[in-house]
């Protein structure tokens, strides 16, 4: 296949076409940058005609809803999804190993034996009690986070297809935040669409409301409903949750008839829509761009008189290009005390090897 990636940054663009190797797999560098860039990337076979590459860069670009010609991810190399407590965060003894809890001396062997008998003769059994469900807080979501991010997450995490479904989108936005820890019930998931409406509209569920759930009749049309679930029109999601498998000791009662996770699509104000895309777009983060260090230029300004320069860093600069020669100059006023100065500087050489020096 051939990979191409287009990274749009600051007043610039990079492009880079490539083929993958046996496993599908490719990899690239980018340019260092300071703040955010867009990516784009599509794959395709590598022998296709010219007229079918034309086609793929023209037809149904910016339809969400366009199956892509192949499927393209990212590797996560870090942890996907969380893991469960285990016993010992759970449970935190008074005691270990015989070890006193105060000052860390060892208890007495008598003294450790006559407790431990004496704790032994006295148990106390207690069935774990379950917590009632609470009421949601529409003012107090667990997380927020942006539409179009969780989308690329839920396709990194191998959740989706490479292709929007507002069908599946609810799931796959909760499996990919909260996991199910190997639980073998499903998670129940409820979405509404919310776009500072009095009574959000309900538009996914994927369980059987109980009687005490109240329904509202429908309020919206089914021209309408279609536009609004499309991921172009959606700014954030909201996330509300009491739902908790990490922990086995404090599990929340399941109730068949109830949503374990509640969603609210926070619509684009004004009926207001986003650029989406067929094929992969993301944000990606670069350098944060360090701020200017202050440098008092004396040459455009009189000297201090009354207000003493009491500075300790006289010149600092986070990015120093060198010359043909190799060489950096720097050119700065002192402060107004006299003294020696010390220059620390670091770098790396084109090999990518870190050099520091101290003078």
């Amino acid at each position: 296949m051939t990979v191409e990636a287009e990274l749009v940054f600051e007043d610039d663009i990079a492009t880079v076409a490539l083929e993958t190797d046996n496993g599908g797999h490719f990899a690239f560098n980018v340019p260092p940058y300071y703040g955010e860039a867009i990516l784009f990337l599509k794959a395709y076979k590598t022998d296709i005609s010219d007229k079918r590459r034309k086609r793929i860069d023209t037809k149904g670009i910016l339809d969400e809803t366009a199956w892509p010609e192949f499927y393209v991810k990212r590797d996560l190399f870090y942890p996907v999804f969380a893991r469960k407590y285990s016993f010992y965060q759970c449970h935190l003894p008074d005691e270990q190993n015989g070890m006193g809890v105060d000052d860390g001396t060892l208890m007495p062997e008598i003294e450790r034996i006559s407790k431990m008998d004496a704790q032994l003769r006295n148990v106390n059994v207690q069935g774990r009690r379950r917590r009632g469900r609470h009421a949601i807080d529409y003012s107090k979501p667990a997380c927020v986070y942006d539409a179009h991010e969780l989308y690329n997450l839920v396709t990194d995490r191998g959740l989706s297809f490479g292709r929007y479904d507002a069908s599946m989108f609810p799931f796959q936005v909760s499996m990919a935040l909260l996991g199910n820890y190997n639980s073998n019930r499903q998670m129940q998931v409820m979405a509404r669409l919310n776009d500072g409406m009095t009574t959000p509209y309900v538009f996914y569920r994927n369980f059987k409301p109980g009687l005490t759930v109240m329904m509202h009749p429908q309020f919206l049309s089914d021209k309408v409903i279609q536009r609004d679930i499309k991921l172009n029109r959606q700014d954030k999601i909201r996330l509300y949750t009491d739902f908790e498998l990490r922990n086995d000791d404090k599990r929340v009662e399941q109730q068949s008839e109830t949503a374990d996770v509640t969603l609210d699509f926070m619509l684009v104000a004004d009926e207001g829509k986003r650029y989406t895309f067929r094929d992969r777009r993301m944000i990606l983060k670069g350098m944060t761009e360090p701020a200017d260090f202050y440098h008092p230029d004396y040459s455009r300004q009189p000297l201090p008189g009354t207000v003493a320069d009491y500075r300790r860093t006289l010149y600092w600069n986070p990015n120093a290009q060198l010359d043909g020669e190799g060489r950096f100059t720097a050119t700065f006023y002192n402060t107004g005390k006299q003294t020696r100065i010390k220059v620390s500087a670091a770098g790396l050489t084109a090999a990518g090897q870190p050099l520091t020096t101290k003078q």
